[in-house]
């Protein structure tokens, strides 16, 4: 059975297949997973703050948002690039994913385990009902396994880290000269870029998000990406993005679920986040709740609608 990615699934592609993980893997992985989220914190840097104990969603957003509007309130020409990953948990050689835990200080034995963990991984094709044999995997992360996502957030933070250097050896330029703003945002595989609309900080992002791509498997889509501009001439900067690829729209877009906008978001604006909310509860349930529980309702749900 192939479950829809999304409502207007047409192709194969739009598809994904049921992933499940037996009751032997659960018991590997759950210590392995009990384990590492405790060093999570120290191991991966700011900008990325998924799967991590102590870190929210809530940080990414803010943090874009607050950049944004501080380079806009400043007269700063910038580009603000909303990338997408393709096919990310799926892509991830086991090679890189070794040698980033190996460059993080994890010893031979928990790099036995995981190796144990991913090796175990095979997928069927019913045919009429009908199992065929095992297809093993050779590459990607488990769907349903706890260790799964912190792995994921290892690898991908080496995408924060690149821009970063790339900063520090002034390949690229500071956001700003007297503001420290950082470049780039992470919060799982959902990716915030920021930077200037010249054609070599364009050139240079390409490069690097190319460069990122053969070494982790995780390539931008850049058809499905986009690009919105602050302060920026819109032929000139328009000349630039080109380079990339990906369309450009304008404020405001969405960002883990909510409204990024350059100011003060509009009732019009929040309205689909509101009607997301009214959509969980029925109408008549909601009167039989007192408004402590109608405000606990909403906080609990406005906080798990980005997070799903």
């Amino acid at each position: 059975t192939l479950l829809p990615k999304r409502a207007d699934a047409n192709g194969l592609g739009d598809y994904r297949p049921i992933s499940l993980i037996h009751i032997v893997a659960k018991v590997l992985a759950k210590p392995l997973s009990l384990r590492l989220a405790p060093k999570l914190n120290n191991l991966v840097s700011n900008v990325q703050n998924a799967f991590i104990p102590g870190r929210s969603l809530h940080d990414n957003f803010i943090l874009v948002r607050q950049s944004a509007r501080l380079l806009h309130q400043l007269g700063a020409p910038r580009v603000l690039l909303k990338l997408d990953l393709a096919r990310a948990f799926d892509s991830v050689p086991w090679p890189f994913l070794f040698e980033v835990l190996r460059c993080h200080g994890f010893g031979n034995r928990f790099l036995e385990w995981i190796a144990l963990l991913l090796s175990s991984a095979s997928t069927k094709v019913l045919l009429n009902g009908n199992p065929g044999p095992a297809i093993w995997h050779r590459c990607g992360l488990r769907q349903g396994d706890p260790v799964s996502p912190q792995l994921f957030v290892l690898v991908v933070d080496t995408l924060g880290r690149l821009f970063h250097r790339a900063v520090e050896l002034r390949v690229m330029q500071q956001l700003h000269p007297r503001r420290t703003i950082p470049t780039i945002s992470l919060y799982a595989d959902d990716v915030i870029l920021l930077c200037h609309p010249s054609p070599d900080d364009i050139v240079a992002v390409k490069e690097i998000l190319q460069l990122f791509g053969r070494a982790s498997g995780l390539h931008v889509n850049f058809q499905k990406s986009v690009a919105a501009l602050i302060r920026c001439d819109i032929v000139d900067a328009a000349h630039a993005v080109a380079h990339l690829g990906c369309p450009i729209v304008e404020f405001p877009l969405t960002y883990l679920g909510i409204p990024l906008t350059l100011r003060r978001p509009t009732a019009a604006q929040l309205q689909p986040v509101v009607d997301k909310v009214a959509g969980k509860l029925p109408f008549w349930k909601a009167w039989l709740m007192n408004k402590a529980g109608r405000l606990a309702f909403v906080k609990a749900v406005l906080s798990a609608i980005p997070i799903h």
